[in-house]
């Protein structure tokens, strides 16, 4: 999915008056997220650089970190903050659930294709190998 899409169909679905360079913020911070709690504790992250998203122009196309078909999280992840910013609690709420399952969705993705981190943690005599994501807990 591309920023521009995100964006387009975001306005399309739940008009709202927050600009697209607020949208836009809103996108960096959830991929920021998904880049520090995701894809920094798994192997070959270095090669995946963390984007800086900015407003779009005519004809211009943005990727994004998640791929089809986990992408729609970006679109729930701004209805939320929508909802959040309007007050309305209730569908705030709603919107909450659906966007935590399509992230839950892309992390188990995530976690069953990209081999994740290891590391050796020594206990007094004893050493053992655990993941990085393990070590957050």
């Amino acid at each position: 999915m591309t920023v521009e899409k995100v964006i387009a169909d975001l306005d399309e679905m739940l008009p709202n008056t927050f600009t697209t360079a607020k949208k836009v913020d809103w996108l960096n911070e959830i991929d920021k997220k998904i880049y520090m709690e995701i894809v920094k504790k798994h192997e070959g992250w270095e090669d995946i650089t963390l984007a800086t998203y900015v407003a779009p122009t005519t004809g211009s196309a943005q990727n994004m970190l998640v791929p089809e078909p986990y992408s729609s999280l970006y679109l729930y992840y701004l209805m939320t903050k929508v909802y959040f910013f309007n007050a309305e609690f209730e569908r705030y709420n709603n919107t909450s659930v659906v966007f935590n399952q399509a992230y839950a969705e892309f992390v188990a993705w995530y976690n069953s294709n990209v081999m994740p981190l290891t590391e050796n943690i020594k206990y007094g005599n004893n050493t053992t190998t655990t993941t990085v994501a393990e070590l957050d807990i």
